[in-house]
C-alpha cells in the first residue's frame, strides 16, 4: 500500500495531478536500513574487538603470572586447595597443574598477537602486539611441549610468509633485498627453536612422540575394528583400560592425547567425520565473515592453526580454562561482522589500537 498523505492534510488542485510520495516512502524506508546496517555494524565492530582484546589479555595475564612467580621464585601462586604445582618452576603449570595444558590455553591469545602484530592500526598497537606475541611463544616453549613447539613455530612461519607476500605486493613483483633479507632472518629465527627446545626438553631432543603415535595406531586399528561406525559411545574412554591390557598402550588411562582421536574411538568414524564437517562449516563461515577485515583471513588462518595443532595432540575440552577460551575464540571468529550492504570499497581494519 503506497504512503499517500490524507486528503485533508494538503490541498489539492483539481487542475493539476495529485502528486505521488511513494518515491520518497521507498527512499526513507532504503535510508533507514542503511542506517540500521551501519549501526549494527559499528555495535558489532566494537563487540569483536572488546572479545579479541580479551582473549589476549587473558593469555598475556597469565604468561606474565608465570614469569613473575619464576622470577620471584614463588612455586604456589594459587591456594592448594585449587591446584598443585608439582612441577614448580619447571614446566609454567602455575595456574594449570598440566603443562600439557598450559600451552593449548595459551594459543587463542598467541594468534591474536600474531595478527595484531602484522596488522595493527597504527605502529605502537603493532609492537605491541609482537611484543605480546614473543611473550606468549616464550612461556609457550617453557612448557617444553613438542605441541607448543609445533605451534610457535608454525604461527612464526606463517607470520615470516605473510611479510614475504606484503613485500612482494608493495614491491609489484620485483624481489628486493630488504625481502631477502626479511625471509631470511626469519628462516633463521625458525630454525633456532628446535635446538632451544631440545635444550629444555626432558624427552632428549626427540621431537616425533612415538608414544603418541602407538596409542592412535592402536585406536585405530584394534579398537575402530570393534565399533567402527559409531564407537563405545560418549564418555567411555575408561573402556580403553580393558581393550588395551597387556599393549603398549594400556599406561594410558585418562585421556587419548588427541580430540580426534578421542571422538573416534566414542563415536566412531561418523562421529569424526561430522566433527571434521563441523569445523570446516565453522572455518567457511568465519572466512566468509572476516572479508571485511584487513587481517580478518589472516586473524582466522591462525586461529585455526592454533586449533588443529592443540587439538591433534591434546584434548582441548579436558580442562575447563583450555575449551572455555577456545570456544570463546570460535564464538568470535564466527560472529564477526559480515561485509555491510550499503558499505563503500575499503575495509575495516582489524588492529585492537
Amino acid at each position: 500500500m503506497e504512503d499517500f498523505p490524507h486528503p485533508t492534510s494538503i490541498p489539492v488542485s483539481r487542475s493539476r495531478p495529485r502528486p505521488s510520495f511513494a518515491g520518497n516512502a521507498g527512499f526513507r524506508r532504503r535510508s533507514s536500513r542503511i542506517t540500521g546496517s551501519e549501526v549494527s555494524w559499528n555495535s558489532r565492530g566494537g563487540f569483536w574487538r572488546t572479545a579479541l582484546a580479551a582473549i589476549l589479555f587473558v593469555g598475556v595475564a597469565h604468561a606474565l603470572i608465570g614469569f613473575a612467580a619464576r622470577w620471584f621464585w614463588i612455586p604456589q601462586v594459587l591456594p592448594p586447595w585449587i591446584m598443585v604445582n608439582s612441577y614448580e618452576f619447571d614446566r609454567f603449570t602455575y595456574l594449570i597443574p598440566h603443562p600439557g595444558y598450559v600451552w593449548p590455553q595459551l594459543a587463542p591469545a598467541f594468534a591474536v598477537a600474531a595478527c595484531q602484530s602484522m596488522y595493527g592500526t597504527i605502529r605502537s598497537g603493532r609492537v605491541g602486539g609482537l611484543a605480546a606475541a614473543v611473550l606468549l611463544g616464550s612461556a609457550i616453549c617453557s612448557t617444553r611441549q613438542r605441541g607448543g613447539l609445533l605451534l610457535v613455530g608454525t604461527i612464526a612461519f606463517v607470520v615470516i610468509a605473510a611479510l614475504v607476500v606484503e613485500a612482494i605486493r608493495h614491491s609489484s613483483g620485483k624481489i628486493t633485498y630488504s625481502m631477502i633479507r626479511l625471509s631470511v632472518g626469519g628462516a633463521i629465527v625458525v630454525m633456532l627453536f628446535y635446538p632451544v627446545f631440545v635444550s629444555w626438553s626432558q624427552w632428549g631432543g626427540q621431537f616425533i612422540d612415538s608414544y603418541r603415535l602407538t596409542l592412535w595406531k592402536f585406536v585405530w586399528s584394534d579398537v575402530v575394528r570393534e565399533h567402527a561406525f559409531f564407537g563405545f559411545g560418549y564418555a567411555r574412554w575408561p573402556e580403553f583400560a580393558r581393550l588395551s591390557a597387556g599393549t603398549a598402550a594400556a599406561a594410558v588411562l585418562d585421556t587419548a592425547h588427541s580430540t580426534w582421536i578421542r571422538v573416534l574411538f566414542e563415536l566412531g568414524t561418523v562421529g569424526l567425520a561430522l566433527l571434521g564437517a563441523c569445523v570446516c562449516l565453522a572455518v567457511f563461515i568465519s572466512l566468509n565473515n572476516a572479508q571485511a577485515l584487513s587481517g580478518g583471513v589472516f586473524l582466522i588462518l591462525t586461529a585455526t592453526i592454533a586449533f588443529a595443532i592443540c587439538a591433534t595432540f591434546e584434548e582441548v575440552d579436558y580442562v575447563r580454562p583450555v575449551f572455555a577460551i577456545h570456544a570463546f575464540m570460535a564464538g568470535v571468529c564466527c560472529g564477526l561482522p559480515f561485509r555491510p550492504v550499503a558499505s563503500a570499497a575499503g575495509s575495516v581494519s582489524l588492529g585492537l589500537a
